[in-house]
């Protein structure tokens, strides 16, 4: 389980002189904007990796290098302390300089061993959490959500399965077979690899060539130089022959030379017995050419140990004493051992509340002043109006209208108009059907008087419209009759509107008398303004009603949080002070301590070195004095004065040996070659009376034949070690010839090589669809019991498929659901699952911290509750550090578990 224990920040970005200690389960940092949360998530990933460009070869520094300098003229460095499997980890890095340097923190010694990164740096953090910068920003450190769209949020999803082979996880994916397959076919095209590449296997194939051509060459040339040598074999022995006439005057005149080397030999014999005289009365011992030095080094060493273990122990006792001096005053202050900087900013926190109500207590006050005088203008002002009921406006424009109406006597008119023109009708209908009826009788006198018979046909005419003429004159009567009905109903209708309108005057009248106005316009203002100041007065009763409220809530809360304030300053002993004196007081003791604390922790450490350094002193002066009697007891020597003499005894020794040597071999260069015997009897034949200059007549002669056999045999060492050189390294054309075909042969099976190599790349990528298949069921089961718990058990079942789709059963329909199609939140829980199991599977370690920077902002109450239930089961295996600038998570943790979360507000 790996750990973030604390961070002193020395300079970065706005950040100075800062500490901040985590826990090892969940800690919830707080702040608002710009308090500084992502500067301090910035700072552990540029403690961690630098900022160094991830995925470049070479050393390239991110633009968030000048982002994040310190603001002010401060160290741009920070440290880092970590446990981890190997024990806890001290990092110090320089950003100014880009250097880096890991401690072990409980002994202080440097970290070896570690292997280096990309960048030339030890890689420490590869070593202990398993990733590297880019695996970091993609798995545990999780940056805010929710501002993206929910499809491109859904495809980032995708996009991280996909790359988590390529961010080394355990063959889930073909990426990594890609990878290999794509290496080993670089591998073939290489410059440098040697004769299993394309290029190496030509270059070697051509060097095989060259070499069958170049021995052809040398098979020529030693042919001709065996012609030379053999010519010059003939005129050395011409020239050989011509030497040995010189034989018998060489031998006189080396008898001659032998009796000379025979006198210089006896007298320089002589003077080697008197050396050897000299050499046997010295009394040396074997001593090294370098006793002296190594006895004044070893004395100077001594020496210098000595002067050093005085040094250190005068420091060892200054240490000590400074320890005794911080042990005595912080014993001074033993009665503030309770209590912590928890305590002084929960005294703050308490003083500042106590404040803040007290001045918000007075700001309520004022306000239910102002709303008592706004009650009292408003109760004023409603005084001086008459009630009216909320009714009264539209009842006044009721009587109005009713007032105001009349009868339309257009319908009376047409009635008597229509009762006229019936009864004119009926008249002459009257008088038409009495005219038909005569007209009957006088048509039936004339025919009988004519005597024309069918002239009574001619009556039936009249008949029929005597009777037509009688139906009419019934119906016209009839209707005669109703319209007098109707034109009396009309009558009595319009005397009870003309009663009503007088009425509802009478009552308009009387309502804007009580009123106090003239007419409606004037009543509608009255009435409205009465409405305004009615609903402002309720509006400032419910107002001063809450507010007085809220004071005695805050008045119950003050008293609180001053018995609470009195009671540890009480505890403090400073309840008698007054309380920003006692306030001030109490963080001079409680800084004074924690400074003591610190100061005293490093002395700690100091005389603990000091004491070591002295151990160490005394043993290295034990040491050297332990050698210095070693070498005295090795050559027996009791003193340097007693080993100088030595030394100068052992010097003439030497010297003397040195000349005699020089001696010997001036004897054995007059001897050269020969014995003193043989040399004697050649001297014995020298003819004394001989000239001396019995070889100057030859002398020339001799000079140019030894030149020119010199240069002859010369020539011919030249051509045997020619030729020995050639037959030396020339080799048979025939093998050569195998060897250029074998290296042709090696070089079309890489380039058949390579040709598979490219169609099985090719066949995978044709592949590379069926991904999601090749991930296994490890993944799916991970999300889904992640999205399982996050979402209080409503998506249960995840599942991703060929091609990364990735589909959810909802509890409303039966078939799987695209990710896409759900709601932004729901993909955010989805996301957040993700990246937990992919860091998981890509570091192959489930104890890593997590790193979540405002990563749950479209987080509804509910959703938040299961994702903090969740972060709090996982903080059982790992640390999370919660970086989130709203007060709910705060909230919901106090409530939740108010005892299982490390809290730091940043705006403290």
């Amino acid at each position: 389980m790996v750990n973030i224990n604390e961070l002193n920040i020395l300079g970065f970005g706005r950040f100075h002189q800062r500490r901040y200690q985590f826990s090892s389960g969940l800690n919830l940092i707080y702040g608002g904007n710009e308090a500084g949360k992502s500067t301090l998530h910035r700072f552990i990933e540029a403690m961690l990796f630098g900022f160094w460009q991830p995925g470049v070869g070479r050393k390239e520094c991110e633009a968030l290098w000048l982002r994040f300098q310190p603001w002010q003229q401060q160290a741009f460095a920070g440290e880092l302390t970590y446990t981890c499997e190997q024990g806890t980890i001290l990092v110090r890095r320089d950003f100014a300089s880009n250097t880096v340097s890991v401690f072990d923190a409980a002994s202080g010694e440097p970290v070896n061993g570690l292997p280096e990164n990309i960048w030339g740096e030890p890689d420490f953090a590869g070593q202990h959490l398993g990733c590297s910068k880019l695996v970091f920003r993609n798995t545990i450190s999780i940056s805010q959500l929710g501002t993206v769209a929910d499809v491109e949020t859904a495809a980032e999803i995708r996009e991280l399965l996909r790359n988590l082979a390529q961010s080394g996880g355990s063959g889930i994916s073909v990426q990594q077979g890609l990878l290999r397959l794509e290496a080993e076919r670089n591998q073939l095209g290489s410059e440098d690899g040697g004769r299993k590449t394309l290029a190496g296997a030509r270059s070697h194939w051509q060097q095989l060539v060259d070499q069958l051509e170049h021995n052809r060459k040398l098979a020529f040339e030693a042919q001709q130089l065996e012609t030379e040598l053999a010519g010059l074999s003939a005129e050395l022995k011409t020239l050989e022959k011509k030497r040995l006439e010189y034989k018998e005057l060489l031998a006189q005149w080396r008898s001659q030379a032998a009796a000379k080397k025979l006198a210089q030999i006896e007298e320089l014999r002589s003077k080697q017995r008197e050396l050897e005289a000299e050499l046997a009365g010295i009394n040396a011992v074997e001593l090294p050419a370098d006793a002296c030095q190594i006895q004044e080094r070893l004395s100077r060493d001594l020496e210098a140990a000595r002067n050093k273990l005085t040094a250190q122990m005068r420091d060892a006792e200054d240490a000590r004493e400074r320890l005794q001096t911080i042990r005595a005053k912080i014993d001074s202050l033993s009665a503030y051992e309770q209590y912590s900087h928890d305590t002084l900013i929960e005294l703050a926190s308490a003083y500042q509340l106590l404040a803040q109500g007290r001045q918000v207590m007075e700001e309520q006050q004022q306000q239910l002043e102002d709303i008592n005088s706004q009650l009292r203008e408003v109760t004023t002002a409603l005084s001086q109006l008459p009630y009216f009921r909320p009714d009264t406006l539209e009842h006044a424009g009721s009587l109005e209208a009713k007032a105001q109406g009349s009868v339309l006597h257009g319908s009376q008119e047409d009635l008597e108009d229509q009762l006229d023109w019936s009864e004119s009708r009926m008249g002459l209908y009257g008088v038409l059907r009495v005219l038909c009826w005569l007209m009957v009788p006088a048509v039936g006198a004339s025919a009988w008087f004519l005597e024309i018979y069918p002239l009574f046909a001619l009556a039936a005419p009249f008949i029929f419209a005597a009777i037509a003429l009688g139906g009419a004159s019934n119906r016209l009567a009839q209707r005669c009759r109703n319209l007098r009905r109707e034109i009396y109903a009309l009558e009595m209708e319009f005397q009870n509107s003309v009663r009503q309108r007088e009425q509802a005057q009478q009552e308009l009248n009387n309502l804007l008398a009580r009123a106090q106005v003239d007419n409606l316009d004037q009543l509608e203002t009255k009435f409205r303004r009465f409405l305004e100041l009615n609903d402002r007065s309720r509006e400032l009763h419910r107002e001063h009603k809450f507010i007085s409220g809220k004071l005695e809530n805050y008045q119950e809360e003050i008293d609180q949080k001053d018995g609470h304030l009195k009671s540890l300053l009480a505890q403090a002993g400073l309840d008698q002070l007054p309380l920003d004196d006692a306030l001030k007081l109490f963080r001079m003791k409680i800084d004074e301590l924690a400074e003591l604390r610190t100061l005293l922790e490093g002395a700690e450490q100091r005389e603990k070195q000091e004491t070591e350094a002295v151990d160490k002193c005394e043993q290295a002066v034990r040491d050297l004095e332990r050698q210095l009697d070693t070498f005295y007891q090795q050559y027996s020597i009791s003193s340097p004065e007693e080993l100088e003499q030595l030394s100068a005894s052992n010097h003439r020794h030497a010297e003397l040996k040195g000349h005699l040597e020089q001696l010997r071999q001036r004897i054995q260069d007059l001897l050269g070659d020969q014995s003193p015997e043989h040399l004697a009897q050649t001297a014995a034949t020298a003819d004394p009376d001989a000239p001396a200059s019995l070889m100057s007549d030859k002398t020339d002669e001799l000079e140019a034949l030894e030149a020119e056999l010199n240069k002859l045999q010369q020539r011919r060492g030249e051509i045997s070690g020619r030729l020995e050189g050639i037959y030396g390294t020339l080799q048979s054309v025939a093998e050569l010839e195998e060897a250029v075909e074998q290296a042709r042969t090696n070089y079309r099976q890489l380039q058949t090589r390579r040709q598979a190599l490219d169609l099985a790349i090719e066949t995978i990528e044709g592949q590379a669809a069926n991904l999601g298949t090749k991930m296994g069921p490890g993944l799916n089961e991970k999300v889904a019991q992640l999205v399982e718990r996050i979402t209080g058990g409503k998506y249960r079942e995840l599942n991703i498929a060929e091609g990364l789709k990735i589909t959810v059963r909802t509890p409303e329909h039966s078939e799987p659901v695209d990710l896409e199609k759900l709601s932004g939140g729901t993909i955010d829980q989805v996301y957040f699952a993700s990246r937990v199991a992919i860091a998981d599977l890509v570091t192959e370690n489930s104890q890593l911290p997590l790193f979540l920077d405002d990563s749950f902002v479209q987080y509804d109450d509910i959703r938040l509750k299961n994702m903090l239930s969740l972060l709090l089961e996982l903080a059982r295996e790992r640390q999370i550090l919660l970086f989130t600038c709203q007060k709910r998570e705060v909230d919901m943790l106090e409530q939740m578990a108010p005892d299982r979360f490390n809290y730091l507000n940043l705006e403290n």
